[in-house]
């Protein structure tokens, strides 16, 4: 790629390269992805070749009509204004076009989306040159996929997948060579119809499916298969563990070799999905890889551990010692993942907690895999707190109706869970004094933070939120719209979803200290969510305690800003949290 263009060059040096396409402008350009694709739809490519080497299925970005935004980044010396073609919530998108280009004369042919595709999430060709594409709606209910005989259009739907709050995206399509439905391999998928994720084999020609695993708990992902055996990773213990697994297309199922309780085990594939690459991870024990065969007649034979860096000494001996708390959603019924952590200082009598939460979408922080909190945890038991760790409704590696709970509810249902640990917390932990419980949460826990703190019944005595959002209207198109959906309400006003998260309109509810803290560079989160909460706070008269770091991005990085970082937040727990 070069000046927005496709260029190919030929490998035995014949020749100069050439431009295979043409009319690239400083909004528009071949082969890339664009924001929206790249940061929230996990696609970062824009051209996949054909299977015989002849053709280019590209992608074209039109960003014309796409807002640009202008952002300062705010350094201690100097500030740099920054433009930057941003998508913001209700906002238009770029035009994403698709097109088969012949790589020996440019020959370009146009592939018709369907007419409801917002977003082209994946594309790529069959093994007999069909090239397919999976395209989105703008409120994400639908996910289809469509293939385009002889690489022309119109296109013809193969998958139909639906869900009324949103479908997630995925990389689990494979052609699957030993099985052949009406004369074509089978299509592997997955899909949540049946309230859990789970894969599925589908006839290519008719979209017959077929359940393939029926595993207690969500699938996770595809990992690879030999076209007679799929390996996947799935959830186990309510979420907490994950597991190696390989299925025969008959649907019997065993467990890769090293499963155990308690542990976290992810892996890659070779080009035939003979071996796999694990990574193994548990509590307190950093990852590790090892090569490991997937044939069953070669199960037996040791998984090869690979070499690398061994944890500092010190680990084994900080390494806190985690109890599973019994916590219920505050709808009653749903149990939540949750641990606690005892205070070390040696003291007797009732001591303070800090409460540790996400909160968001699209991932999970309580479970048996190592955790990048490990030493912040083991130091603050050191200082005398007890440490609370919590998953709500919402977060990922649950059921379908656990991981939809934020539909419509950012600051609702995620809050409303939290409010309720707390309250559960002394009654299933001996010495945790209901009143000294704080909050630490960043970027989406950082939202949490702060709307916890805006709430007249907040059971909580403070909390720190780092870069967190403030006003949702600001954040991109993909991400918001999929979770809160269009921010305009037909009357010129914000819909209900978009006001309830919108923490802006609560400055007047604070009346417990709160620390926020914010890089003034962040491209992820904008230091404007901050400037609005700020400005509100200070016009209802609330005081607040304020962080900035200069010319810092959303993870405050560097050794010093994070040293600098992590003492102000001791700093604020010590004296809002004191006895």
């Amino acid at each position: 790629m070069k000046g927005g263009e496709l260029w190919v060059q030929s490998l035995d040096g014949d020749g100069a390269a050439r431009a295979l396409t043409q009319g690239a402008t400083e909004t528009r350009f071949w082969g890339l992805a664009e924001f929206i694709a790249a940061e929230e739809l996990s696609r970062q490519r824009g051209y996949w070749w054909s299977p015989d080497g002849k053709q280019l299925l590209a992608l074209n970005v039109d960003e014309r009509d796409v807002p640009v935004k202008t952002r300062a980044q705010i350094f201690s010396d100097r500030t740099t204004m920054t433009q930057q073609r941003y998508p913001g919530a209700g906002e238009n998108n770029a035009r994403v076009t698709a097109w088969t280009l012949q790589v020996a004369d440019g020959r370009m042919t146009p592939l018709p989306l369907p007419s409801d595709a917002e977003y082209i999430a994946r594309a790529g060709w069959f093994g007999d040159g069909t090239p397919w594409l999976q395209t989105l709606t703008r409120d994400q209910h639908k996910l289809a996929l469509t293939e385009y005989a002889h690489g022309a259009g119109p296109g013809r739907t193969v998958i139909d997948e639906r869900d009324p709050a949103w479908v997630e995206v995925h990389d689990d399509l494979q052609e699957i060579d030993g099985l052949t439905l009406s004369g074509q391999p089978a299509l592997l998928w997955s899909s949540e119809a049946s309230g859990r994720r789970q894969l599925v084999l589908v006839d290519r020609r008719t979209g017959e499916r077929r359940p393939l695993t029926n595993e207690p708990e969500p699938v996770a992902h595809r990992v690879c298969s030999d076209g007679k055996t799929v390996v996947y990773a799935a959830a186990r213990e309510r979420g907490r563990s994950r597991e190696l697994f390989a299925i025969d297309l008959n649907g019997t199922s065993r467990p890769l070799d090293g499963a155990q309780p308690r542990q976290w085990r992810d892996a890659r594939g070779d080009g035939d999905c003979s071996r796999v690459l694990v990574t193994r991870g548990a509590w307190g024990e950093p990852p590790t890889l090892s090569l490991q065969a997937v044939s069953a007649a070669k199960a037996g034979a040791k998984p090869v551990a690979l070499p690398g860096d061994a944890p500092d000494a010190l680990l084994a001996r900080i390494v806190p010692k985690p109890q599973v708390v019994d916590i219920t959603a505050a709808d009653g019924r749903t149990p939540l993942n949750a641990l606690y952590f005892a205070p070390l200082d040696g003291k007797a009598g009732p001591h303070p907690v800090i409460t540790m939460a996400y909160g968001g979408p699209g991932t999970s922080t309580t479970n048996w895999n190592w955790s990048r909190d490990t030493a912040l945890i083991a130091y603050w038991q050191r200082r005398g707190y007890g440490v609370f760790t919590l998953d709500t409704r919402g977060m990922q590696n649950r059921d379908r109706e656990f991981t939809r709970a934020h539909r419509l509810a950012f600051g609702a249902v995620d809050v409303n869970d939290l409010f309720a640990a707390v309250r559960q917390l002394p009654k299933q932990v001996a010495g945790v004094d209901a009143k000294r419980i704080g909050f630490f949460g960043w970027s989406y826990g950082g939202f949490l933070a702060e709307r916890a703190m805006l709430d007249a019944d907040t059971p909580l005595a403070s909390a720190v939120a780092v870069a967190p959002p403030t006003d949702w209207t600001l954040y991109d198109t993909a991400y918001t719209e999929r979770y809160l959906g269009m921010p305009q309400d037909g009357k010129g006003g914000q819909t209900d979803a978009y006001r309830q998260a919108n923490l802006v309109m609560r400055a007047k509810l604070l009346t417990k200290p709160l620390l926020i803290v914010h890089g003034t560079a962040d491209d992820n989160v904008l230091f404007e969510h901050t400037l609005r909460l700020t400005e509100a706070l200070q016009n209802e008269a609330r005081p607040f305690e304020l962080m900035i770091y200069p010319g810092k991005a959303h993870g405050i990085a560097g050794r010093s800003a994070k040293l600098h970082l992590y003492r102000t937040i001791d700093a604020f727990f010590a004296r809002t949290l004191a006895r």
